[in-house]
């Protein structure tokens, strides 16, 4: 699939993202923390992206989100096209070579953010996971 990306975004979006949608869910037993399918191959292959990292604000030497208890968890988020529908609990692989990170797997958190016309770009918060079951991958 084509995406329609500003100038500035071809020269940021350098790596390429699976996106995998979460299946709908099975029907549980009340109380039952309901569980995330997803399919074998993604919903968007090849997507091109840009991935941040929030700051701790309180604190700018650290990365990430710096509590009370004293656990540090990192907000990472992607920058996706328009076009990529992400929704909470959808997973995302990075695909990076060369990169320390690249074959890792994050977990939305949110739903897209910022979706203007002017950007053309979703912005989704994202924590890194391990890969889903039943999940082919790269």
């Amino acid at each position: 699939m084509a995406y329609a990306l500003t100038e500035r975004q071809k020269k940021l979006y350098l790596h390429r993202a699976d996106v995998y949608n979460p299946l709908p869910f099975k029907k549980t037993d009340f109380g039952d923390a309901p569980v995330y399918d997803y399919p074998e191959q993604p919903d968007y292959k090849d997507v091109p992206c840009f991935r941040g990292t929030t700051p701790d604000l309180p604190n700018t030497s650290v990365v990430g989100r710096q509590y009370d208890a004293g656990a540090i968890a990192t907000m990472d988020y992607f920058h996706l096209p328009k076009e990529v529908d992400t929704m909470n609990g959808s997973v995302i692989q990075l695909i990076a070579p060369g990169h320390p990170e690249d074959r890792q797997w994050f977990m939305v958190h949110t739903e897209s953010r910022y979706k203007t016309w002017r950007a053309s770009t979703n912005r989704v918060y994202v924590l890194r996971t391990t890969k889903p079951d039943g999940v082919i991958g790269r």
